[in-house]
C-alpha cells in the first residue's frame, strides 16, 4: 500500500508478438523509507488512468495485492501479474483511513501536481545502434538464455506469406482486436468498436553468415520505413486491384537489402518447438551507419555496396520512391509451413567465402527446433540450437 506521488506516460510494448501497454508509477508508504516504483500492465493501466480522470481528489492510495518483484536497471520494483494481481484505489476500509491520517500529517500535493517520471534517456539512432546496444549475430540470438535487446546485422531474404502483413488494430491502443458480434473487442481498452485500423505486422526472413531466423516488424517502425501507414498501403493495393496479392508491391523495397536491426529477444519465443520469432524494435538501412557498424565489429562484407545500392541512391537524392515500385522481390515463403527460402541469385555470404546462403541453409529444412547438449572432443559440454 502506498500513496501515488508520481507517474509516467503510457507506453506501447511488444510482448510475445502482441502489443501491450504499461505505465510506471511511484508509491510512497509515508514511513520515511524509499519510494518504490510500480509497473502496471494492460487493464491495470486503463483502470488507474480512468480513475484519475473521473475521481479528482488530493490523494490516490494504491493497494496492489499479489504483486511480484522485478529488477529494472538495478532498481527493485513491483508489477502486477497477468492473472493473480488485484488493484485497489482509494478503497474505503480502516487500513486506508489510518494511512490517510499519516498523509495529512506529512501534507500532500493535489492530484494535478503529481511528479512526472522522466522517460528513459533517448539516444539518436546512430548512437543507439553503434554504442548503446550489444551486438550479437543471429546464431547467438538463438542461443540466448535470458531476455534482452540487442543489435544485429542481416539481409532480408524472404517474407513469410502465411501470416499476412497487417492486422486489425484498435484505434486507441494499437492492440489487436478480436472478432465479436457485429463489432470487435479490444481487451485492453475494454471497448467494442465497430471498425478497425490496419496496422503493420510483417514477418521477415533474415540471414547473416552464421544463421537465419524470423523477425517481425510492427506498425511504428514499418510506417517510418515506408513513409505510409498500413491503411494507406492497403488502400493503394485495393485501388489497383491487387486484392489477391499476398503482399503489396511496395514491400519490394525490402528486396535483398541488408539492415541493422535492434531486436527484443524473449526466451519463450526461441526456446520452444516452434519457428523462432524475434521482434524488431528499430530497423536502419542508412548506409553510413551500416558501414560504421561493419567497420567497428570488423565484419567483412564484399556485397554490402551492391545489396544496398538502391538505399544508397535514395540517400543521395535519387528520385527512386517506394510507392509504385515494381521490381521483382526475393522469393516469398510458400504455404507449406516450412522455413525454406531462396537466397538472391549468385549472392555470396557476407564473409566473402565461396559458399552461398542456400548451401548453409538448405531449402527443405524442418521448422521445428530444439536444443541439444553434446560433449565435445575435450569433454566439455557444448550447447547446440538447431532450426
Amino acid at each position: 500500500m502506498g500513496l501515488l506521488t508520481a507517474k509516467g506516460d503510457i507506453n506501447d510494448f511488444s510482448r510475445n508478438g502482441k502489443k501491450s501497454i504499461y505505465i510506471v508509477v511511484e508509491l510512497d508508504d509515508m514511513e520515511g523509507h524509499d519510494k518504490i516504483r510500480c509497473t502496471l500492465w494492460e487493464e491495470f493501466v486503463t483502470k488507474l488512468v480512468k480513475h484519475i480522470e473521473k475521481q479528482k481528489t488530493s490523494e490516490y492510495i494504491i493497494i496492489m495485492q499479489f504483486a511480484k518483484f522485478n529488477m529494472f536497471k538495478g532498481t527493485l520494483g513491483i508489477s502486477n501479474t497477468n492473472y493473480n494481481s488485484i488493484l485497489y484505489i482509494n478503497l474505503d476500509f480502516q487500513e486506508v483511513k489510518d494511512f490517510r491520517k499519516r498523509i495529512i500529517m506529512f501534507g500532500v500535493p493535489f492530484s494535478n501536481q503529481l511528479s512526472k517520471i522522466a522517460a528513459d534517456p533517448a539516444y539518436n539512432l546512430e548512437d543507439d545502434l553503434l554504442n548503446q546496444s550489444t551486438y550479437k549475430p543471429i546464431c547467438e540470438l538463438k542461443e540466448l538464455f535470458e531476455d534482452g535487446s540487442f543489435v544485429t546485422i542481416g539481409t532480408i531474404v524472404a517474407l513469410d506469406s502465411n501470416n499476412g502483413w497487417w492486422y486489425k488494430g484498435c484505434k486507441q491502443c494499437f492492440h489487436s482486436l478480436k472478432e465479436a458480434d457485429n463489432s470487435y473487442h479490444c481487451t485492453i481498452c475494454d471497448t467494442f468498436p465497430t471498425s478497425h485500423t490496419p496496422r503493420y505486422s510483417i514477418n521477415l526472413r533474415v540471414a547473416d553468415d552464421t544463421n537465419t531466423t524470423s523477425f517481425i516488424i510492427y506498425d511504428k517502425e514499418a510506417t517510418k520505413f515506408f513513409g505510409s501507414t498500413a491503411s494507406e498501403l492497403r488502400l493503394a493495393q485495393l485501388t489497383r486491384g491487387g486484392i489477391n496479392e499476398k503482399y503489396p508491391i511496395e514491400l519490394d523495397s525490402f528486396k535483398n537489402k541488408k539492415f541493422l536491426f535492434k531486436v527484443s529477444v524473449k526466451i519463450e519465443d526461441i526456446n520452444s518447438f516452434q519457428p523462432c520469432k524475434i521482434i524488431v524494435i528499430k530497423i536502419c538501412g542508412e548506409i553510413s551507419i551500416i558501414f560504421a557498424f561493419v567497420d567497428k565489429y570488423n565484419i567483412y562484407d564484399k556485397n554490402l555496396g551492391s545489396e544496398n545500392s538502391e538505399l544508397m541512391s535514395i540517400q543521395t537524392g535519387s528520385t527512386y520512391t517506394i510507392k509504385g515500385s515494381s521490381s521483382s522481390f526475393a522469393e516469398i515463403l510458400g504455404d507449406d509451413n516450412n522455413d525454406s527460402f531462396t537466397t538472391p541469385k549468385n549472392r555470396l555470404i557476407p564473409t566473402g567465402l565461396s559458399e552461398k546462403l542456400i548451401d548453409l541453409y538448405p531449402a527443405n529444412v524442418s521448422s521445428s527446433k530444439c536444443r541439444k547438449v553434446i560433449i565435445d572432443e575435450e569433454g566439455m559440454v557444448e550447447k547446440l540450437h538447431e532450426d
